[in-house]
């Protein structure tokens, strides 16, 4: 998580899921850009807002932009073919 601190992550944002573990299956609503702040209660980057504290294993995190879809986006790599993408899906909530 150091290799990113402090910089910009693109990240798939889902609504549904369905399964689990390799057979885990997600309808992908848009992409959420972020920027990791601080993690781990101790680990903090230049972005990292102190009037916000982090407990625990908490992370720290800074919006950046929201990118909705709409369609098919099954023929993107990474969502339907095999390609490695050192991500985890984020599930948004209000």
């Amino acid at each position: 998580m150091s290799a990113v601190m402090d910089k910009t992550v693109l990240m798939p944002v889902y609504d549904t899921y369905s399964g689990n573990g390799s057979n885990a299956s997600y309808n992908i609503t848009g992409f959420i850009s972020l920027k990791l702040c601080g993690y781990d209660k101790t680990e903090k980057g230049a972005c990292y807002d102190s009037s916000v504290p982090m407990t625990g294993d908490d992370m720290q995190v800074r919006f950046v932009s929201f990118s909705p879809i709409s369609g098919d986006i099954s023929t993107v790599c990474g969502i339907a073919q095999a390609c490695a993408y050192d991500n985890y899906v984020i599930g948004l909530v209000r």
